[in-house]
């Protein structure tokens, strides 16, 4: 995998090259064939999954679904936070996905803190601006 690859996240955006190549070798890459599921609703979240290449349908209990097209995130707050997913995620066609599971990720954080901050940081403004949407629909 190219780190430069990586720059197409936002989460991981602000990354340095160097910092990128530390990250690298933690991302675990799964291939994943049409109308598998990445994650499932209620089960305990491992970490942030990057949709890479591919499309992904979303959905939770309540109804409510949408699809992903790569690049994409899902679960990052899994990074920092232990719990359940919140929604079902299958593979609408087949999908190049990157895991980087909270153990990594703080593995990370202990090799390059910075670059950890820049990722939460981001994660954290993504969080807000949904947050706000969900208030103006109020």
């Amino acid at each position: 995998m190219n780190p430069n690859d990586l720059k197409q996240f936002p989460q991981l955006r602000d990354l340095s090259a160097e910092e990128l190549e530390i990250l690298v070798p933690l991302l675990e890459e799964r291939a994943v064939a049409k109308g598998r599921r990445l994650a499932s609703e209620g089960e305990e979240a491992e970490g942030m999954i990057l949709v890479a290449e591919g499309s992904v349908r979303i959905q939770n209990a309540a109804g409510h679904s949408g699809s992903l097209a790569a690049p994409a995130a899902l679960g990052a707050v899994a990074l920092v936070t232990v719990g359940a997913r919140a929604l079902t995620a299958v593979a609408a066609e087949p999908c190049r996905v990157l895991v980087l599971s909270r153990t990594a990720f703080h593995r990370f954080a202990e090799d390059a803190p910075r670059a950890a901050v820049r990722i939460l940081e981001a994660i954290v403004t993504d969080l807000a601006a949904l947050l706000r949407q969900g208030v103006e629909l109020v």
